[in-house]
C-alpha cells in the first residue's frame, strides 16, 4: 500500500468515524425527546372537566364552587361534630336565599332562609347565620316527632306546629316577644 492510498483511507476512515459519532447523537436526541414525550403522554392535559371516580371518598368538607370560586354551598363535619349540608343562591355574605339541614343532639333539622340570609365560611365552618333569618325549621327531634317552626321576617319564632309521637298534634302562636298567644290541641 502506498502512502496516498493510505491517507486517502485515513481521511474515508475519520468522515466515517465523524459520521457515526452523528448518528449516535441524533439516536441519542431522538430517544431522550421522545421518552420526554411519552412522559408527558402520561400526565396528560389538565382538564377541569375530568371526572373523578372512585367506590368511597373520605373527607371532613366538601365545598360547592362556580366557575368564579365562589362558595355556594357545601358538606361538612363542624368543630362539635355535626354534620351539616349548606346551599345559598348566590354565595357566600351574598343575602341571598338558602337552606342548612343538619343533625345535632339526635335532632335532624332542614332550616330555610329568606334573603337576607349570609353564607358564612370559616376554615372549619361553612353555615347559615340563622339567628335573624330563619323563615321555617322542619326539625324531628329524638323522640321521632316532627316539629314545624315558622319565623316572622325579623328571624322570630311565631308559630310551632308539633306532632309528639303519644299525644295529639300541637299548634302553638307566639307573640313577637316570644310569649305564648294560644296554644290549640
Amino acid at each position: 500500500m502506498t502512502e496516498a492510498t493510505l491517507n486517502t483511507l485515513m481521511r474515508r476512515l475519520d468522515r466515517l468515524e465523524r459520521h457515526n459519532r452523528q448518528l449516535r447523537l441524533v439516536v441519542a436526541v431522538t430517544l431522550v425527546g421522545l421518552a420526554t414525550l411519552g412522559v408527558m403522554g402520561q400526565a396528560g392535559p389538565r382538564d377541569a372537566s375530568k371526572v373523578l371516580e372512585a367506590t368511597q371518598v373520605q373527607a371532613q368538607r366538601f365545598m360547592l364552587q362556580d366557575a368564579n370560586r365562589r362558595v355556594l354551598g357545601g358538606m361538612y363535619v363542624t368543630d362539635d361534630g355535626t354534620p351539616s349540608f349548606v346551599l345559598s343562591q348566590g354565595g357566600q355574605n351574598s343575602g341571598q336565599a338558602g337552606f342548612l339541614i343538619g343533625v345535632k343532639d339526635g335532632i335532624m333539622s332542614l332550616n330555610l332562609y329568606s334573603k337576607g340570609g349570609q353564607l358564612a365560611l370559616a376554615p372549619n365552618k361553612l353555615h347559615m347565620t340563622h339567628e335573624q333569618t330563619s323563615r321555617l325549621s322542619l326539625l324531628s327531634d329524638v323522640n321521632g316527632g316532627p316539629t314545624l317552626v315558622l319565623y316572622d321576617s325579623q328571624g322570630r319564632q311565631r308559630i310551632w306546629l308539633l306532632a309528639p309521637p303519644d299525644g295529639p298534634p300541637l299548634l302553638k302562636f307566639l307573640n313577637a316577644d316570644g310569649t305564648t298567644l294560644r296554644i290549640a290541641p
